[in-house]
């Protein structure tokens, strides 16, 4: 991963965990396009692994940074769902992730889309582990629309080695 990667991996997930009383630390590992964090809220560990786009497209002038992370909390047996693509989303347009021939249209609100229910993020979860790569397409409050390609590679590894952090 390459320095610019890895810092706005960093920046994203201390956007995603701005905890009371909690940080983001250095990743307890990198596989190729994913980082592994675990930090402490309120007493749990907290992992989660998370990655920055490697190609964006759209017609926005200006926003944030889009990301992806994937959270697991100790002690659950599941795991969140989490994008953003910089922005605040329009929740009357569909934000849909594509991931191979799956597709899934994802819970908007504010600058966060998420899986509807448990049962998609596990489908989500099992999309991302067998697939090479994804897309985010989404639309702005203010009718920009961005469609985001994240990389797949080491996700697989890298969600292995969260589930290992917070069992």
């Amino acid at each position: 991963m390459s320095n610019k990667k890895f810092l706005f991996t960093v920046i994203a997930v201390l956007f995603v965990f701005s905890f009371h009383n909690s940080f983001a630390s250095a990743p307890e590992a990198i596989f190729k396009d994913w980082s592994v964090f675990k930090i402490k809220q309120e007493g749990k560990d907290v992992c989660y692994i998370a990655s920055t786009p490697i190609n964006r497209e759209g017609n926005y002038r200006k926003r944030g940074e889009p990301f992806a992370t994937v959270i697991r909390i100790k002690g659950k047996n599941y795991d969140e769902v989490n994008f953003s693509s910089g922005y605040q989303y329009d929740t009357d347009k569909n934000t849909e992730l594509k991931i191979g021939a799956k597709k899934f249209v994802l819970f908007t609100y504010d600058k966060r889309a998420w899986a509807a229910n448990k049962e998609e993020d596990i489908a989500i979860v099992k999309a991302m582990r067998d697939g090479y790569k994804l897309k985010l397409s989404g639309t702005s409050k203010l009718g920009t629309y961005s469609v985001d390609t994240f990389s797949l590679i080491g996700f697989s590894d890298a969600y292995n080695k969260m589930v290992d952090l917070c069992r």
